[in-house]
């Protein structure tokens, strides 16, 4: 059973969606959209603040919370891997890895400055980490999002 709560609150558009059934809302990059309703299978109901009278399903993971700069957003609301479709590939933009260059970092004098840097070091770690958390979740994502989408086939072929 899918659990549904009511909901007021503005997101934006991460990426393009064209709907694949007619309860669906299309949308592009970058549109500010009203919810209304919020789902726990990671669809959400709402429309978008320029054309208020057409309302219909999306994906949740298609869009981002108006947030303040004071709020912060932890890795799980950015992807609820369990319950949450993957933007299609054609959406997702790849981070290009580069090759790690050696440090241009002058010498440094005393031990506050080491210790800073030694800070900022740990604080990028971290960063990475969620980066990699965020990937992990994002993969596992497309994986329930493929179920779905045969799980929807298999249903309109009965």
């Amino acid at each position: 059973m899918v659990e549904r709560r009511t909901c007021s609150m503005q997101v934006t558009a991460l990426y393009d969606y064209e709907p694949e059934q007619n309860d669906e809302l299309s949308f592009q990059e970058g549109d500010v959209l009203r919810v209304m309703l919020v789902q726990d299978d990671g669809w959400w109901s709402g429309y978008n603040v320029e054309s208020p009278n057409v309302v219909g399903l999306f994906p949740s993971n298609y869009v981002q919370a108006l947030r303040t700069a004071s709020q912060v957003q932890s890795t799980k609301s950015l992807v609820d891997a369990g319950t949450t479709p993957r933007p299609p590939a054609s959406s997702r933009q790849r981070i290009q890895q580069q090759p790690r260059q050696e440090s241009d970092t002058p010498e440094l004098e005393d031990d506050e400055e080491v210790d800073k840097v030694k800070e900022l070091r740990s604080e990028y770690r971290g960063h990475v980490g969620a980066v990699l958390q965020l990937r992990r979740n994002l993969e596992q994502a497309e994986r329930v999002s493929e179920a779905v989408r045969y799980a929807r086939q298999q249903s309109e072929t009965d």
